[in-house]
């Protein structure tokens, strides 16, 4: 009995443990989804400087410093959340192996916007080349 018990506990520790290999080896990370939620992420700290620094060259001569995403993300409304997608916009933007990330991000006075972050190739992994904040809901 006492072995029939042992030959059990160690098929289930086996089995949980091809279970955790597997499970490891179909998951597929996004690096441009990472960059995109790390570009949000220091928006919603406050972090301009970090979330300036993700961008490409071109974006950051656009916004001329960090400062402007201050202005463009101040500290009220706060933002909540988000959700996230990605997916190829290289047709759309004409930019070989650009990503877009969509979503809905949520605000501290109950708004929610719908956005979009165009992520491109360069720096070692991607940059932020543009996002566009698009009005969708304000709750009274």
């Amino acid at each position: 009995m006492r072995k029939h018990i042992l030959l059990l506990s160690g098929l289930l520790l086996v089995s949980l443990i091809l279970a955790s290999c597997s499970s490891n080896l179909n998951r597929v990370e996004d690096p441009a989804k990472g960059v995109g939620v790390a570009f949000l992420t220091a928006l919603q700290d406050h972090n301009y400087e970090a979330a300036y620094n993700l961008a490409t060259g071109d974006l950051q001569a656009e916004l001329g410093g960090s400062d402007f995403l201050q202005v463009y993300f101040p500290r009220s409304p706060l933002i909540l959340g988000w959700t996230a997608e990605t997916r190829p916009v290289g047709e759309e933007t004409n930019i070989d192996n650009a990503m877009g990330m969509f979503g809905e991000m949520s605000y501290g006075d109950v708004s929610r916007v719908d956005y979009v972050i165009v992520l491109v190739p360069g720096g070692g992994g991607f940059e932020v080349a543009g996002i566009e904040i698009i009005p969708t809901q304000t709750n009274p």
